[in-house]
């Protein structure tokens, strides 16, 4: 989340572009300067017309052309790397093709948008788990505008302690949601690195939704036997189940 930041006024093209209008006309303020600047995209901290502190999610011009570009030569080299000993490990053609799909999800804001709502309806009973809300009308497939949270980084642990947090109560419930992610509810954040995790007001609060995993519901019935026979030590039932 600290990558050399594009110039403004090249960004600022691409949010009057997709959002078809005058970011005058749009927001009440908007800050020039990111709040963040990764990879695949900016974000910059604005006040709607309305009234509220969101953060505007921009992708970075020509990323995607960039990206899959690199990616397919990486599937014209993967057929020379299988001709090694690594074939026996992995299959670089299967670890490539998965690469270029997790792309093109991550590239799509709107599969990010449609992400960040399942994920807030699944948790919305769970109240130390928070996500920004989205605000649909302003989202397109390279623009992602959303509520605004600001917070810790789960992995300033000085900050927490000096801020009056219990780091043990953050890590069990971050530990238990995260299982409720999974065997649950078969849809968890895939990229829960330190950038991703804030905690924010009493709450772990997750960002950036363009990655998420998905388990069917007969995978997630076989791994939760698997956890049940671990549990409770019966052999049979995890053999069972796989």
């Amino acid at each position: 989340d600290k990558v050399s930041p594009v110039d403004f006024f090249t960004m600022k093209e691409v949010i009057e572009e997709e959002l078809e209008g005058c970011i005058d006309d749009i927001f009440m303020e908007f800050n020039k300067t990111p709040i963040a600047s990764a990879s695949l995209a900016e974000v910059y901290w604005a006040k709607l017309k309305t009234g509220e502190d969101v953060v505007v999610k921009v992708q970075r011009p020509m990323v995607r052309e960039r990206m899959l570009a690199d990616i397919q030569i990486l599937k014209k080299l993967a057929p020379f790397v299988n001709f090694t000993a690594t074939r026996e490990v992995v299959d670089m053609k299967e670890v490539v093709e998965e690469l270029h799909i997790a792309a093109e999800k991550e590239l799509n804001f709107i599969e990010e948008m449609n992400n960040i709502i399942k994920f807030s309806e699944n948790n919305k009973n769970v109240k130390f788990i928070t996500c920004p809300k989205v605000y649909k009308e302003y989202c397109t497939d390279k623009i992602l505008v959303m509520d605004y949270i600001s917070g810790i980084k789960v992995d300033n642990v000085e900050q927490l302690i000096e801020s009056g947090y219990d780091t043990h109560d953050i890590a069990t419930k971050l530990t238990y949601n995260y299982f409720k992610q999974v065997f649950e509810d078969g849809f968890f954040h895939a990229d829960p690195h330190p950038g991703n995790i804030l905690i924010h007001e009493n709450t772990i609060g997750y960002i950036d939704f363009g990655l998420m995993g998905s388990l069917s519901s007969n995978l997630r019935k076989k791994l939760n036997q698997v956890l049940e026979g671990a549990a409770t030590g019966d052999i049979h039932l995890m053999t069972k189940s796989v």
